[in-house]
């Protein structure tokens, strides 16, 4: 069997780095079978998931894993692209496996990712992607735009994410969401070793109402942040077959159509690869809302001043909600917005 030279050399970097990193020791690999060796001067030898491989059946892994996070984002992504395993959706009542063969399909690469793109009948789907190498951290979108000039059929059950990851041992985190209760936030531990299937859903149309929208697969030497991005209903399902973890998360109970030129979005979702226990990741994660996330001025610096909003739960008519804000300011509580609730 001829063995291809980046299996070769993702398994050399395996076997050195781990046993140069682990036992700091010289070690020299021997391969046979192959008409000419690889170079493998180029190697970077970083801390790797496998001491030992077998490379019939274990190509994809060591190919995914044995690099660094970056290098394992960008791997995964340009997997789940080619294997059709980004994003899901039903058509016309059929499930996602049994029409998505049918549709045309194209990749394009862009400035700092890739746009996946899906078109049946001048319906279009696709996915905004975005990389970011130095924070291993990739980001995305999906979208579905009707071209033509009538509705198109039932588009349900639509997935922003239907992927896996593979993590050995894998350990999920996230947290509790707000419950008005004493426990809201506190976390939430589940050994997908021992409990494979796992389900969290937010309630009453907020974004973290009865389940965090966070998310961690670990394992104590490696693993992935997730966020979900949507400000109402989402849910999310994890499965794990043998470190291999399935995540298929999106908005909840959708059944709809497009008229002639509407376009919906999906809730964004985010995935961080890192290196290293939870408390790595975590400094990680902190390093991607600093980068990514946070709120600049024009100049480009940190915004560290936001709006102060009042809110008042009940007024008794007009001139009853001018006494009480009038109150506020005559004690010093300056605010730059008033929230009413339903009165």
């Amino acid at each position: 069997v001829r063995i291809s030279e980046e299996t070769i050399r993702l398994l050399a970097q395996t076997v050195l780095s781990d046993f140069s990193k682990r036992s700091r020791i010289a070690v020299t690999l021997t391969v046979y079978g192959l008409e000419e060796l690889p170079d493998t001067s180029c190697l970077s030898l970083t801390p790797t998931l496998y001491s030992e491989c077998d490379v019939q059946g274990q190509s994809e892994q060591m190919r995914y894993y044995a690099a660094t996070p970056a290098e394992r984002a960008r791997s995964w992504v340009l997997d789940q692209m080619e294997n059709d395993t980004w994003f899901s959706f039903d058509y016309g009542g059929a499930p996602y496996a049994e029409h998505i063969g049918s549709w045309a399909k194209s990749i394009t690469e862009t400035e700092d990712g890739w746009t996946l793109s899906y078109t049946k009948d001048d319906l279009t789907a696709w996915s905004e992607i975005v990389l970011d190498e130095e924070t291993a951290c990739v980001e995305w979108t999906n979208y579905f735009k009707n071209c033509s000039t009538s509705k198109f059929l039932q588009i349900s059950n639509i997935q922003a994410i239907n992927s896996a990851v593979f993590v050995e041992n894998p350990q999920l985190t996230t947290a509790e969401g707000a419950n008005n209760n004493t426990t809201d936030f506190q976390p939430i531990h589940v050994d997908l070793t021992q409990e494979p299937n796992y389900s969290m859903a937010s309630t009453g149309g907020r974004s973290s109402q009865g389940a965090f929208p966070y998310f961690e697969i670990h394992n104590g030497n490696y693993g992935v942040m997730g966020g979900i991005g949507w400000t109402g209903n989402w849910k999310a399902d994890f499965e794990n077959a043998d470190g291999t973890v399935s995540i298929v998360a999106g908005m909840q109970n959708v059944n709809t159509y497009l008229k002639k030129n509407e376009q919906m979005r999906t809730p964004m979702i985010m995935m961080m690869f890192y290196e290293g226990d939870q408390q790595d990741g975590h400094n990680a994660f902190r390093t991607v809302i600093q980068k990514r996330y946070t709120p600049v001025d024009e100049s480009g610096k940190p915004i560290t001043e936001v709006p102060v909003f009042v809110g008042i739960n009940a007024a008794n008519g007009e001139s009853d909600l001018i006494s009480q804000m009038q109150t506020l300011e005559q004690k010093g509580r300056y605010f730059d917005g008033l929230w009413i609730d339903a009165t």
